[in-house]
């Protein structure tokens, strides 16, 4: 054992991060290791958030480009133009409404998460 360390308890080295029951350097509770809480709920709203946005702006900039281009209005109403143009006057309410229900959903994850924390 190296002799710097021999006055601590267990042998480790204090000055380093080492906070156990053994330690005391520490005086409440420390959790043995920090729990990660996979939301499977959070994470699949996250992604329909992403996917909803990005394909809007992705229309968006199309519709953009192809008037650009020189689209007129008689071949913007003709083909899948139509969905192109109508996509992010839908997709991105849907995308803010999605993020105000992430918002509430983790909400009440972190709520529920304090209170068991607090018991």
């Amino acid at each position: 054992m190296d002799p710097a360390f021999e006055d601590t308890p267990c042998g480790r080295p204090l000055d380093r991060g080492y906070y156990g029951p053994e330690a005391g350097a520490y005086p409440g509770w420390v959790p043995e290791e920090s729990i990660v809480m996979n939301n499977r709920i959070e994470r699949v709203i996250a992604y329909m958030v992403a996917a909803t946005v990005v394909v809007s702006v992705v229309s968006f900039i199309a519709v953009i480009i192809g008037t650009a281009l020189g689209i007129g209005r008689d071949q913007l109403a003709t083909g899948m133009w139509p969905f192109v143009t109508i996509l992010p006057l839908i997709g991105l309410p849907i995308g803010f409404v999605l993020i105000i229900v992430l918002l509430v959903v983790s909400a009440v994850r972190r709520g529920r998460a304090t209170k068991d924390v607090g018991n």
